[in-house]
C-alpha cells in the first residue's frame, strides 16, 4: 500500500512538472512572438515590442533561449552536456553573453556615431512610431548607400565590359566610396595601422544581417540598431599608436618630457629649470637634462616643494612667469591622469588576455601558494580559498616591489659613482636602498633620503 501510494505521488508530481514546464514554454512564445497583423505591420510590431517596453529584444533572445532550454528533447541534450562539463544553467547563460562581449566587432568611434545617426534618420524619414528600430531593407538600402555591392551589375555596367575581373573593380569602387579618400591613400593608411572603413562597414552590416535572422523578430524584420551597437560593437581608438595601454601611456610620458624641454630650454629660456653649464665642460647633466628631471618631479608630485614664489624688480616679467608655472603645472597633472588610466586600463586588460609570459608567471606564483598553503580541494571552504588568493596577490605585489628595487638600486649606484667626483656624492649600498624605496613613497621622498643622507654624512666623519 505504501509503495503503490509512493509510486502515485511521483507520478503525479511528475506529471505536474510536465504541466508546469509546457504552461511555461507557451506563456514565453505566446508573449514574445506574437504575430504581426495584416492590416497594419509596423503598428503591429509596435504593439508586440510594448508589451516589454524594459527589456531589450538581446534580453528576450536570452530568456526565449533559456525556456527552451528547460523544456524539450534539446533542452534535455544541452542538459546532458553542460551536466558533463559540471555547468549550470546561469554559468552556461554567463558563458554566451561572455562569448558575445569576446566576438564584438573593433569599431571607431566616427563610424559608430554615423552608423547610428544613419539608422535613426532612416527611421524618422520613414515614419517609425518607434525610432530605435529600422526594416532590414532599409538596412540593405544603407550598405548599398555606403558601400555598395559586390555585384557585377554596376550602375554603369558599360564601364566594366573591358575588364577582365569587374568584380575587383567594382569592389575597389566601393572602397574608395566607403573612405572617400583616393586609393593610394587609403592603402598607406592601412599599412600604417589605420582601420579600413569598408572592411569595417561590411563587417558592421553582415553582423546586423545575422542578428536580425537569429532574432526572435525575424518574421517581422526589425533591427533594434541602438542594442546592436551595444551588444555587438566595441569602441576602440581611430589612432593605431594608442590602441594599446602600454604604447598609449609611454606616448604621453614622453611628449610631455620632449614639451618639457622645448619649453623650458628654447622658449621660455628659464636658467633655474635648464641652467647652462657655466664651465666650458659641458656637463650632461645641464641643460635638457635638468629639464627633464624637473618634468619627473612635477608630473609625480614630487618636487612641488622646491618651487616657492619670487618676487622681482619686473612684475610682467613675473606675472608671465606665474601663467607659464600655473599652466605647465595644470598639463603635468593631466599627464599623469591620463597616465595612470592607461595603466587601468592595461591593468584590468591583463585580467582577461592570456600569453605565455604571463602564463609562466601565473604557474610560478600558484606553485608557490601549493607550497605554501598546501593543495586546494573540492571541498575547501570559501575563507580558505579567498586566504589562498590573498597571499598569490600579496607574493605578486612583494615579487614585482622587490624588483623594481633592484633596478633602480643598481641604476643609482651607476650614475651616482660615474658622476662622484663632479658632485661630491659617495653613496654606498644603504643610502642608494633608501633612496630607491623612497622613490615609490612619493610625499616622503625628499625628507627621508635629506635624513639619511645627513646622518651617513654624520657617520663617516
Amino acid at each position: 500500500m505504501m509503495m503503490n501510494r509512493r509510486s502515485n505521488n511521483e507520478r503525479n508530481w511528475t506529471t505536474t512538472k510536465r504541466q508546469r514546464q509546457r504552461q511555461m514554454r507557451e506563456e514565453t512564445q505566446g508573449e514574445i512572438t506574437t504575430p504581426p497583423s495584416n492590416d497594419n505591420d509596423d503598428e503591429a510590431s509596435a504593439a508586440s515590442s510594448s508589451n516589454h517596453p524594459s527589456v531589450s529584444p538581446f534580453v528576450l533572445d536570452e530568456a526565449i533561449f533559456f525556456a527552451q532550454d528547460l523544456t524539450g528533447s534539446e533542452g534535455r541534450d544541452r542538459r546532458r552536456r553542460r551536466r558533463v562539463r559540471d555547468q549550470s544553467q546561469i554559468e552556461f547563460l554567463a558563458q554566451r553573453i561572455e562569448e558575445r562581449r569576446a566576438n564584438r566587432i573593433p569599431v571607431p568611434f566616427v563610424i559608430r556615431k554615423t552608423f547610428v545617426k544613419e539608422c535613426y534618420h532612416i527611421a524618422v524619414r520613414e515614419g517609425y512610431k518607434d525610432h530605435d528600430r529600422i526594416h532590414l531593407e532599409d538596412l540593405y538600402a544603407m550598405r548599398d548607400e555606403k558601400i555598395g555591392s559586390d555585384n557585377n551589375d554596376d550602375d554603369n555596367p558599360d564601364d566594366n565590359n573591358d575588364d577582365n575581373n569587374p568584380g575587383e573593380d567594382n569592389r575597389s569602387k566601393n572602397k574608395r566610396r566607403a573612405c572617400r579618400l583616393p586609393s593610394y591613400v587609403a592603402s598607406f593608411l592601412i599599412k600604417l595601422g589605420f582601420f579600413d572603413h569598408y572592411q569595417v562597414w561590411n563587417q558592421l552590416f553582415d553582423r546586423a544581417e545575422q542578428v536580425v535572422k537569429k532574432s526572435h523578430l525575424r518574421d517581422e524584420k526589425w533591427f533594434y540598431y541602438r542594442d546592436f551597437v551595444y551588444y555587438h560593437t566595441n569602441i576602440v581608438s581611430y589612432w593605431p599608436w594608442t590602441r594599446n595601454a602600454t604604447r598609449e601611456s609611454i606616448l604621453y610620458v614622453a611628449l610631455f618630457y620632449i614639451a618639457t624641454g622645448v619649453w623650458f630650454c628654447h622658449v621660455v629660456h628659464d636658467e633655474q629649470i635648464c641652467p647652462v653649464d657655466p664651465t666650458s665642460q659641458q656637463r650632461p647633466y645641464y641643460g635638457w637634462t635638468s629639464a627633464l628631471y624637473f618634468a619627473s618631479t612635477t608630473m609625480s608630485t614630487v618636487g612641488y616643494g622646491d618651487l616657492v614664489v619670487e618676487k622681482t624688480d619686473d612684475n610682467l616679467t613675473d606675472w608671465r612667469s606665474s601663467l607659464y608655472g600655473v599652466a605647465y603645472m595644470m598639463t603635468s597633472l593631466l599627464v599623469a591622469i591620463m597616465f595612470l588610466r592607461a595603466v587601468a586600463d592595461m591593468s584590468f586588460r591583463k585580467l582577461t588576455q592570456r600569453g605565455p609570459v604571463r602564463d609562466v608567471m601565473e604557474r610560478a606564483f600558484q606553485t608557490l601558494t601549493h607550497w605554501v598553503m598546501g593543495r586546494p580541494r573540492p571541498d575547501d571552504h570559501l575563507y580558505v580559498q579567498i586566504r589562498r588568493l590573498r597571499f598569490q596577490l600579496l607574493s605578486k605585489i612583494v615579487a614585482q616591489f622587490s624588483l623594481l628595487n633592484l633596478i633602480g638600486i643598481f641604476v643609482s649606484r651607476f650614475f651616482v659613482n660615474r658622476y662622484a667626483d663632479e658632485t661630491g656624492e659617495n653613496w654606498n649600498w644603504y643610502v642608494s636602498c633608501v633612496c630607491v624605496v623612497c622613490m615609490f613613497v612619493f610625499m616622503y621622498t625628499d625628507m627621508v633620503c635629506c635624513i639619511v643622507c645627513i646622518g651617513c654624512a654624520l657617520q663617516s666623519k
